[in-house]
């Protein structure tokens, strides 16, 4: 349950209340859903007849609350002869075991008669939301509350709709790392060569297989290497490989400061025409 809430409240009143609507407004209030105990009574049947705390009382909010609930024995339903009491007793042990039955049948009852609410991720039971979320490709973080779970399963249908496009991309990434990413299609941070056909020595020069630009991205970090965890770099690569058409590759560009000093090259050409490849190369002042 979400810390929304104080712990310490006065716990209301719920007798005389059909048991569904009660449950709803405790769950609204923050306390847990009820546990219910039938038993036998003159009120109509799912209303509440006495109530564990009573109303009034101090009581903590994740604590258990006990309904007992007005119901129909299953004895009833059986010839007199399975009726009697014991004489001395006043007990008829026979109609007291038949509450295990009923407790039994009426909770799978109830289930059934409320399943349209585990399809709704605002109303469905906290443990149900993983299997909610895989209905839709999405994976919880564990770290999130609960709120936050059911926040981003209720947006998940229009995620799931735009999924392999930049907007889904970067609210995906906004969602699991909190980082506001821009992403450029059709476009890669560097450009290789071929040697003796066309070659550009400088500063950002790198030896790359042929990439296709339709097939490429950038995905631009406002933040530097070095102003990132690896945790949280590791799920920046998940979210992208999990949402990312299969198709396609992605570079990661951080924000890097203003270098004054002129970078080393890693390959150059000699003078005579030898080229040196693999061995830290030098400038002329050096």
């Amino acid at each position: 349950m979400p810390e929304l809430y104080a712990k310490k409240v006065i716990m209301p009143n719920v007798v005389g209340m059909n048991v569904d609507s009660a449950n709803r407004m405790l769950i609204n209030q923050g306390f847990r859903e009820a546990k219910i105990h039938y038993v036998e009574s003159y009120e109509s049947d799912d209303m509440i007849v006495q109530q564990n705390p009573p109303k009034g009382h101090l009581v903590d909010r994740r604590g258990d609350i006990i309904v007992y609930v007005s119901k129909k024995s299953l004895i009833n339903y059986l010839p007199s002869v399975y009726q009697a009491t014991n004489g001395l007793t006043k007990e008829n042990f026979l109609k007291e075991f038949l509450w295990i039955f009923s407790h039994l049948i009426e909770g799978a009852t109830r289930k059934i008669n409320r399943i349209n609410e585990y399809f709704s991720p605002l109303e469905t039971d906290a443990p149900f939301l993983p299997w909610l979320a895989g209905w839709i490709g999405i994976t919880l973080d564990e770290n999130w509350d609960e709120l936050k779970k059911r926040r981003v399963l209720r947006g998940g249908a229009q995620l799931y709709g735009d999924r392999g496009t930049i907007a889904c991309l970067v609210t995906t990434i906004k969602l699991f790392t909190g980082i506001d990413v821009t992403i450029i299609e059709n476009e890669w941070p560097y450009e290789g060569f071929i040697i003796a056909v066309h070659s550009a020595i400088g500063i950002d020069t790198i030896i790359l297989p042929p990439m296709n630009l339709a097939n490429c991205f950038l995905v631009e970090v406002p933040l530097g290497e070095d102003d990132i965890s690896d945790e949280l770099l590791t799920k920046i690569h998940k979210v992208i490989h999990e949402e990312k058409p299969a198709h396609t590759a992605y570079y990661l560009r951080f924000k890097s400061p203003e270098r004054d000093e002129e970078l080393i090259h890693f390959m150059r050409v000699g003078a005579a025409g030898a080229t040196a490849i693999g061995i830290r190369a030098v400038t002329d002042d050096e």
